[in-house]
């Protein structure tokens, strides 16, 4: 697979730079020809990733506005979102934590592995909370893309759920 260079440079300069910091706080040290494997890797992920994919003609779409909305005053809103890549099912997840002036307080994003898109949904979820509980925000407005999700985790039968993620997130 063609990887751009431009790519694979970034790559390459991110990860010698994380091989860096890796020696001196944590005295681990990563060789070149894995490095290199590694920034070859992000690279085909990235690029996989950006792919046009034509939807699938079983799938129906709904187009809605949303928009960013404040919680009440000491409270902070999750914005989360995972994707999943319809060729590779590698999932990747994001979350950003928001005061209730939509001041920025925390964000991440993480590789998750082989994943459906309403998994890696529930986990950014999930990995968002605890985020936003581990920071002492203990009043949480959940803002996702995934109605699906979010019906699973306010349903009133949300205790009874099969699905432990769904139930440790309730």
């Amino acid at each position: 697979m063609f990887v751009p260079w431009q790519f694979l440079f970034a790559s390459l300069v991110w990860k010698i730079w994380k091989r860096r910091n890796s020696v001196i706080f944590s005295e681990l040290y990563i060789t070149n020809a894995t490095l290199l494997h590694i920034s070859k890797t992000w690279c085909h992920h990235f690029v996989d990733a950006n792919e046009v994919v034509t939807p699938l003609a079983s799938v129906s779409t709904v187009t809605e506005h949303v928009q960013w909305l404040s919680g009440p005053i000491g409270s902070c809103t999750l914005n989360s979102d995972g994707a999943v890549n319809l060729h590779s099912s590698m999932g990747s997840i994001s979350g950003l934590l928001r005061d209730h002036f939509g001041g920025w307080l925390v964000c991440f994003n993480k590789m998750v592995g082989l994943f459906s898109l309403l998994q890696a949904e529930l986990w950014d979820i999930y990995i968002d909370l605890c985020l936003a509980w581990d920071n002492g925000y203990k009043h949480v407005q959940v803002q996702s893309d995934c109605s699906e999700a979010l019906k699973l985790i306010s349903s009133p039968l949300v205790e009874s759920d099969a699905c432990a993620l769904v139930r440790a997130i309730a």
